[in-house]
């Protein structure tokens, strides 16, 4: 990455205090000068959501560490137009408490926050760390692989409009297996919306959920990472389905239009 020390903006969702980002951020300080720039609150399944409905609030914790009262995606916003002199060599999202695999990517802020970065043309990562359920929670062990990938850029070699999303095993390095390609497997979530009444008898919801499992789709992040690996995925900043929409051209005149008076 050169002789002089790149900047390297460092994100997430969990908040500006969360361990994932604290362990991030030590860890590529080494390589590195980091800013931190992370919601006040926990911002969990924000995925790229942006403020418009109310003026954000910027708060200088230490040097080159701030909090925003906004989303993941708001931080990168307030970074990148702000903050930052320069461009940030990388920027990188995590490391969450939790993975986030197949369709968690479209919920995750973390995934949201590099989303964000990587549409602004920036290299950008999302990291998380699954299985925080047992302790101890290895979080020195992911932030060591962060840094590993983000000193190999010339071997990932993302391209324009890409983000590198990596889920690691909460496992002690001697246990982790290696690196492994995957795609995007499917999570089965076993959500449920609650109904409560609030102290004063209203109503309120809350989205909730007793786990998640997942389908044993081969080659997929889901099943790789269970047997030890470190999966890497490459996801691009679009919905667009090009096989689909080639098929449906081919057969757009049988949709018919309506009559022309």
């Amino acid at each position: 990455m050169g002789d002089m020390k790149p900047t390297i903006l460092v994100v997430n969702d969990d908040g500006y205090q969360a361990p994932g980002i604290k362990a991030l951020a030590a860890e590529l300080s080494n390589i590195a000068r980091v800013v931190t720039v992370a919601p006040k609150d926990e911002n969990s399944g924000k995925s790229q959501a942006i403020t418009i409905a109310h003026p954000l609030r910027l708060e200088k914790i230490s040097q080159d560490e701030y909090s925003v009262d906004g989303t993941p995606a708001d931080c990168v916003m307030m970074a990148l137009q702000h903050l930052l002199e320069e461009p940030p060599a990388w920027v990188v999202s995590g490391i969450n408490r939790g993975g986030n695999l197949g369709t968690d990517t479209l919920y995750s802020g973390t995934v949201g926050a590099a989303l964000e970065a990587c549409i602004s043309g920036h290299k950008a990562m999302a990291i998380s760390l699954e299985g925080v359920e047992s302790a101890p929670i290895n979080y020195e062990v992911a932030a060591k692989i962060a840094r590993q990938l983000v000193e190999s850029e010339e071997v990932i070699n993302l391209q324009p409009y890409h983000l590198l999303n990596v889920n690691v095993p909460n496992f002690p390095f001697e246990r982790i297996g290696g690196f492994r390609t995957a795609t995007l497997g499917r999570r089965i979530y076993e959500g449920k919306m609650w109904e409560r009444d609030d102290p004063r008898g209203h109503k309120y919801y809350w989205i909730g959920g007793s786990g998640y499992g997942h389908d044993e789709i081969p080659g997929s992040d889901c099943v790789v990472l269970n047997k030890g690996y470190v999966t890497l995925s490459i996801l691009k900043a679009s919905f667009y389905a090009s096989d689909a929409t080639i098929g449906l051209s081919k057969k757009i005149d049988q949709l018919g239009f309506f009559e022309k008076s």
